[in-house]
């Protein structure tokens, strides 16, 4: 679903960046045209204008967002999650 989504963005003309944890995913993505990829959005974070989070469960969002390397504390204020 995450891949459907990233390339709709794409596809679309957004600067799109995806994470997934398994790198063959990472590369796919990057090879239809993402500007980033790979296990984490913190290096990126501050690029973001939007977040989009598919994932299965309250708790995942929890944390992706605020877990130990949580993902808010390095977003730009107003970005949209």
């Amino acid at each position: 679903m995450g891949m459907g989504a990233a390339r709709a963005c794409l596809q679309a003309g957004l600067n799109t960046w995806g994470v997934d944890i398994n790198p063959d995913n990472c590369r796919a993505l990057l090879a239809a045209g993402a500007k980033g990829a790979g296990p984490s959005a913190v290096p990126f974070a501050a690029e973001l204008d939007a977040v989009v989070l598919l994932v299965v469960n309250a708790a995942q969002v929890r944390g992706i967002l605020f877990g130990e390397s949580g993902l808010a504390a390095h977003l730009k204020p107003g970005t949209v999650v």
